[in-house]
């Protein structure tokens, strides 16, 4: 069983149609003239810079999905292998990591997730599947 949560925040990324305004550094990051996008030399040499035209916006969204998986929610009762000896056992459940970086979404950007731990128990073993 799988549950997750979704959420998404938007900012706007403020900018000014001025020289000498107070422009966010996303803006100019993407404009030619600007430290910011490695093109500052079209300002110094050619005193060429691009501004924003009023009325356009820029946004910020961040997405957040936080999931949550649950393994055998109901504690039913399951087998190991039919020969096992009766006994307790150190047993450890995890998550391996995931590689992202080979998808072809979006969130390939993400690269590999380090796996988790997830529990570690002892279990008892007593019987086997052909003494039902």
């Amino acid at each position: 069983m799988m549950s997750h949560v979704y959420t998404k925040k938007v900012e706007e990324i403020y900018h000014e149609h001025i020289s000498g305004g107070n422009t966010h550094e996303y803006w100019k990051m993407v404009m030619e003239g600007y430290e910011e996008s490695n093109t500052l030399s079209s300002r110094d040499n050619y005193k060429y810079r691009e501004y924003v035209k009023p009325g356009q916006k820029m946004y910020k969204i961040t997405e957040t999905t936080e999931v949550d998986i649950i393994i055998n929610k109901d504690n039913i009762n399951t087998f190991t292998h039919a020969h096992m000896p009766d006994g307790e056992y150190y047993i450890k459940v995890w998550m391996d990591n995931v590689d992202l970086g080979s998808s072809s979404h979006a969130y390939s950007s993400l690269g590999t997730l380090s796996g988790v731990m997830l529990d570690e128990m002892y279990i008892t073993v007593k019987g086997s599947m052909y003494d039902d």
